[in-house]
């Protein structure tokens, strides 16, 4: 059993279409900063697999891979980076059986890592809930691991719970216990508060609604994703 860790940086295609010659020099240092951590806390980067901006590595301890992570993170927002592009990773760790073919990984393990690193913002670390088991008593001070619920990977497969860390440097969605989407549970008048990023239509809509009227509003499924979680 090992612990991969998968890193990219959202929003690169931007990057690279804005300021090409900023973002050559940058993603150099990119590369480096996670490569002096990782190697820091006893994990190995796995240069063949990567791609673009993209980092992969392996760990035989879960918490070290995921101080290694929290090491990169913080490294990365403390540059200086060229141009004041805005570089910021996000992180993705699961634990699992590894099939190692050499010096290089395959197999289920390590695509879904890929895919847990997709549930993920810049600046997040997200983690499998065996990462999360392992990990859980061995977090740095000020630490905790934030339940985001379960997720099923596209195309089939079974769905498990999905952490993030929460801390000092490190930004997280709301718990599930915290969402504003509660799937067909009925929102009440103290739930007002959830109804945010929409005020004018949602000013609009009181005003013409009755005291025990009924309402109802809607979005296109995408609009419905875990992000409606995040704070603003």
């Amino acid at each position: 059993m090992v612990t991969f860790c998968v890193s990219d940086i959202p929003g690169s295609a931007a990057h690279w279409e804005g300021s090409p010659i900023a973002m050559a020099t940058a993603l150099v240092r990119h590369d480096e900063v996670i490569a002096e951590s990782i190697a820091r806390h006893g994990g190995r980067l796995i240069t063949s697999i990567g791609q673009g901006d993209s980092t992969v590595s392996v760990f035989e301890s879960a918490p070290a891979a995921v101080a290694a992570a929290l090491s990169a993170g913080r490294a990365l927002d403390e540059e200086h980076w060229p141009s004041g592009l805005p570089i910021r990773a996000r992180f993705a760790l699961r634990t699992g059986a590894a099939d190692g073919r050499g010096t290089d990984y395959y197999g289920p393990s390590m695509n879904l890592t890929v895919w847990l690193r997709g549930q993920a913002d810049s600046g997040e670390i997200v983690v499998s809930t065996a990462t999360a088991e392992l990990a859980a008593g061995r977090l740095p001070d000020g630490y905790t691991l934030v339940d985001l619920g379960p997720h099923a990977p596209e195309g089939g497969g079974s769905a498990e719970s999905v952490y993030a860390l929460r801390g000092p440097g490190v930004q997280a969605p709301l718990a599930v216990s915290e969402c504003p989407y509660r799937g067909l549970l009925a929102f009440e008048p103290e739930d007002r508060n959830y109804f945010f990023g929409h005020e004018p239509v949602v000013s609009g809509s009181s005003l013409g609604s009755r005291p025990g009227a009924f309402c109802r509003s809607s979005a296109p499924r995408a609009a419905a994703s875990r992000r409606s979680c995040a704070p603003v």
